[in-house]
């Protein structure tokens, strides 16, 4: 049924998720300009949104998930947990 990903993160406004399947080739609508991103910089739970919308569609599939970390103002970029949580919950 998919899964919602969520980060742990400070500064946070500068990183992007992308998915690949179980041989770390992107997935078309989940990597790129297409790259999930979170919309505070600090938080305990942020979730990752994709332009695409939900990750529903890869259900069953064995993904991986690529964190890129950018610098953007003062803050160093820090992740410290990468939550999955199914959708049907």
């Amino acid at each position: 049924g998919g899964c919602e990903v969520a980060l742990n993160a400070d500064g946070a406004d500068g990183m992007r998720v992308e998915v690949g399947n179980e041989r770390f080739e992107l997935i078309s609508g989940f990597c790129g300009e297409d790259s999930g991103t979170v919309t505070k910089a600090n938080g305990l739970h942020l979730p990752v949104k994709w332009p695409q919308g939900s990750l529903k569609g890869l259900g069953g599939q064995t993904v991986r998930f690529r964190v890129h970390l950018k610098k953007v103002g003062e803050a160093d970029p820090r992740l410290y947990v990468v939550y999955l949580t199914p959708n049907d919950i």
